[in-house]
């Protein structure tokens, strides 16, 4: 069974791996030539790789082509349609309205049909007259619909790769004009959603609210939407963000506690006690209640595989099967591939089976001790550093406190919250009065521990930043780490270090002299560029941050920062105060030191910042970087207060405009109309009809332009008599809503490359 999992899991991540879905003629000829090995072939052990291997990749193959099925088509994107289907999921708040699952059914525009029975995404604002939705309705809904798209940058978080991994392509917004409901719930659909949506409900009648209190609502049925950005950072500094919520060691804290408590009460039955033996009668009902809690939190990834480990060591310990500890942990994972074959992209997969892994793997096979670290404070340790490749490589930070604060947080919060939360949620089912007391002082309890995690995670060494780049590195750091964890004597075991040491001396930046790289982030409807040199760099503006909400600075400029190794910025350029290119400023700053700021804006909060003026000018590495625009007296111009910089070598010239508009493109050619060529220009104003005047576009003469814009953007950039324009002069455009991130690995010399495009360069088939 282990041979057989294994080469299903790695049939799967094959197909995982592909830009591109084989067709149907080619997965059958590689079913007939499995067929035909494994009758050459009749070694067992041969035969279970091969036939494992073969049904993982048709069946993940099978679950893709599903998903696949329907693509909403261009031509209505973004545009009013109808839509027939149920509420999903219970709607989630935030800061704009309420977002939720609805299981589409039947889509009409104009006098097309399509009866997709597919799951979307919907958006629906908050107000008086807004539709209340509910779990197991069936409604009747006007809303604009998007394919699922996703910002695409080196360290950034993949959206459309997790919304796959959970079966999602499309997501839309309800319209205001009349919405109908077809049907109300029915108890059978959706029935376990819809008793956590009556746990909320009820939970929200509570009036006595802390600080804490999200958490409450997230230990007992999974759900986390209001909880602040600023607490996910303290759970990542002290590496807990896995236990504030329904986890897998929660599944199976309660199933001890069902346990122990069926147990006192089964064997003072002895009729019981002569039908099944209290050892097993106790087994039978934890197991039960864990499954029942893991539902309760939506059945995620790691409840499953807690879920169905539970129920494997049941069934092993009642049977009396001799088998190894790593049975259950083969069956949940076979069992999770199963369910959804796609899980294997999503982050949560791996953390949460790995974790397991490295349990087993450290704690097995060991001559124990009776002290408290063996017991307790090994296990911690294990898992910290297990698990270092895989945080560095997905969140580009590693807790250096995750051991001591586990080790305090983990009892403290399994012990004696966990009861009150499990007892808590009971009685919140039955009467909101009677749970009140207990509601209290569960929060008391988290608020005490919130205090802990507050404290450790205030601490300057808590955690560090250092971005690993490429999976093959993280592979090499496992296995040093591996190594490293092997029963203490065994020869070899220190080799592991030289595994581990590669990581720490891998160089991405090689630029030479008067070289330097030009890197467009993908940040939505906004700007943000990386300038590298030998030794420098320079940001220019830092992309749109909203509060509580997305903020491409923490999302998109600081992840490409840490993989690319910069420590420092030698200077920050933000162009004009608009949102879209200033937003993300605080962020960048409170994580990576900035030597200087330069901008247009008078004053931006927070911050010491010089003006940024015509004639400015330095060089970095053989590479002169000048800014032309704007002068004293045009600085409260709003856009047309951009800053506009030039970077040259001996040979290329890049033009950063920010938001110019035609004043002050107008103004340059007043100016300074013979030293505007550049070979790469960023779109002034994003393509703008406002912007790209014949007679600027003439002066610059680009070979190249690159425009920053949001898919579908509200402003419909860049404007297509603009993209005309540029077309007709012969300059190759490129978009970063169509390229992703993409950057220009300028030489000193004469020869300008094609830039490289993300999404080429990480292109699979779901994209």
């Amino acid at each position: 069974m282990i041979i057989f999992t294994l080469a299903f899991l790695f049939g799967d991540l094959i197909l995982q791996c592909c830009s591109a879905l084989p067709s149907h003629i080619e997965v059958l000829i590689f079913v007939f030539l499995t067929l035909g090995i494994i009758f050459l072939f009749k070694h067992p052990t041969f035969i279970r790789f091969s036939s494992g291997f073969a049904i993982g990749l048709i069946w993940s193959y099978f679950c893709a082509s599903h998903l696949l099925n329907f693509t909403l088509p261009k031509e209505i994107e973004n545009k009013p349609v109808e839509l027939t289907g149920y509420v999903k999921s219970i709607p989630k708040k935030n800061r704009f309205g309420y977002q939720f699952e609805f299981h589409l059914l039947e889509l009409d525009v104009n006098t097309a049909h399509y009866f997709p029975h597919i799951d979307i995404t919907l958006f629906t604002a908050s107000s008086d007259t807004s539709p209340q939705f509910h779990v197991g309705e069936k409604w009747q809904l006007p809303a604009k619909l998007k394919r699922i798209h996703g910002l695409q940058s080196p360290g950034a978080f993949d959206y459309e790769q997790w919304a796959f991994a959970k079966g999602i392509r499309i997501h839309g917004t309800v319209l205001k004009s009349h919405a109908s409901r077809i049907e109300t719930s029915k108890w059978y659909r959706y029935s376990i959603t819809q008793i956590r949506a009556f746990i909320k409900y009820r939970y929200e009648q509570y009036s006595n609210h802390h600080e804490t209190s999200p958490w409450l609502l997230a230990l007992m049925i999974g759900e986390r939407e209001m909880i602040p950005a600023s607490a996910w950072e303290v759970l990542r500094k002290t590496g807990t963000n896995h236990l504030m919520a329904i986890a897998g060691l929660h599944v199976g804290m309660l199933a001890h506690v069902i346990r122990l408590l069926s147990y006192s009460l089964w064997k003072r039955s002895a009729q019981l006690m002569l039908w099944i033996p209290a050892s097993e009668a106790c087994l039978y009902f934890g197991c039960i209640a864990g499954i029942c809690y893991a539902m309760l939190s939506g059945f995620l990834l790691p409840t499953q595989r807690a879920s169905m480990m539970l129920l494997m060591s049941v069934v092993i310990i009642t049977k009396r099967y001799r088998l190894s500890s790593w049975y259950p942990w083969i069956y949940a994972l076979l069992f999770v591939l199963i369910y959804n074959p796609l899980s294997v992209l999503s982050d949560s997969f791996w953390l949460s089976f790995i974790t397991i892994a490295l349990i087993i793997f450290g704690m097995n096979a060991r001559i124990s001790c009776e002290n408290i670290w063996w017991k307790w404070g090994r296990v911690q340790w294990v898992i910290a550093v297990g698990l270092i490749p895989l945080t560095l490589l997905w969140y580009q930070e590693c807790s250096l406190s995750s051991v001591f604060a586990n080790m305090i947080t983990i009892p403290f919060l399994e012990f004696i919250i966990l009861p009150f939360v499990f007892l808590a949620e009971l009685l919140l089912i039955i009467n909101l009065n009677l749970a009140t007391p207990m509601l209290q002082l569960t929060n008391i309890l988290i608020t005490c521990l919130w205090k802990l995690l507050e404290y450790f995670a205030a601490f300057p060494w808590s955690s560090i930043h250092f971005a690993i780049s490429s999976v093959e590195l993280t592979i090499m750091m496992m296995i040093g780490f591996i190594l490293l964890l092997l029963p203490s004597g065994l020869p070899g075991r220190w080799l592991g270090l030289f595994w581990i040491l590669p990581v720490f001396f891998y160089a991405p930046n090689s630029l030479k002299s008067g070289e330097f790289n030009l890197s467009i982030l993908d940040v939505g409807q906004g700007l943000s560029v990386v300038v590298q040199t030998k030794h420098h760099t320079l940001l220019y503006d830092t992309g749109p941050g909203f509060e509580d909400a997305f903020d491409a600075g923490q999302a998109i400029v600081i992840p490409f920062l840490h993989i690319n190794k910069i420590k420092q910025l030698d200077s920050i350029i933000v162009s004009h105060g608009d949102n879209d290119h200033a937003g993300g400023l605080n962020a960048v700053v409170n994580a990576i030191k900035a030597k200087q700021i330069l901008t247009s804006v008078s004053h931006l909060k927070n911050h010491k910042v010089q003006t940024c003026s015509a004639g400015q000018s330095w060089n970095w590495d053989g590479v002169d970087f000048k800014v032309i625009y704007p002068t004293h007296e045009v600085l409260a111009l709003g856009n047309d207060s951009s800053c506009v910089l030039l970077i040259r070598n001996q040979y290329q010239t890049v033009m950063l405009p920010g938001d110019i508009e035609q004043f002050a493109e107008n103004w340059l050619l007043d100016d300074n109309s013979q030293n505007l060529h550049a070979d790469i220009l960023i779109a002034p104003h994003h393509g703008s009809l406002t912007s790209s005047s014949q007679m600027f576009l003439n002066a610059v003469n680009p070979h190249y332009v690159v425009y920053s814009t949001g898919y579908l953007n509200r402003y419909h950039l860049p404007h297509h008599s603009i993209v005309d324009r540029y077309n007709q002069m012969g300059v190759m455009a490129f978009n970063t809503v169509d390229s992703g991130t993409l950057t220009f690995h300028i030489k000193n010399n004469s020869m300008l490359h094609k830039p490289t495009l993300y999404r080429d360069v990480h292109s699979y088939y779901w994209n």
